[in-house]
């Protein structure tokens, strides 16, 4: 968290590798697994569920060789339920970085 114009996004580009930090150096521990959403929502179809946008309306998404529910997926993002089924949502909820 912090104001616009603070570094987030930068810092986020530079734990992924996008970037490269000013001085010093980022390690990333062996056992991190990162997983991102970007800011950058132009691609986005205004007319398409989060479902939909989401999984593409599969089932299951191939996350790197596992199989993971679809729906379920939508809900680590926080879109549990008939949040699912909604329209036009994405273009206006804010997204964030997540590490697990």
């Amino acid at each position: 968290m912090g104001a616009n114009g603070a570094g987030k996004t930068t810092l986020f580009k530079i734990i992924r590798g996008i970037d490269a930090p000013d001085a010093g150096s980022v390690t990333v521990g062996e056992t991190v697994k990162l997983m991102y959403v970007d800011q950058d929502r132009d691609s986005l179809q205004a007319d398409k569920t989060v479902y939909e946008t989401m999984s593409g309306g599969a089932e299951e998404i191939d996350l790197g060789g596992r199989k993971v529910n679809a729906r379920a997926y939508c809900s680590w993002y926080n879109f549990k339920g008939s949040d699912q089924q909604k329209v036009r949502v994405l273009l206006s909820k804010p997204l964030w970085f997540m590490i697990s």
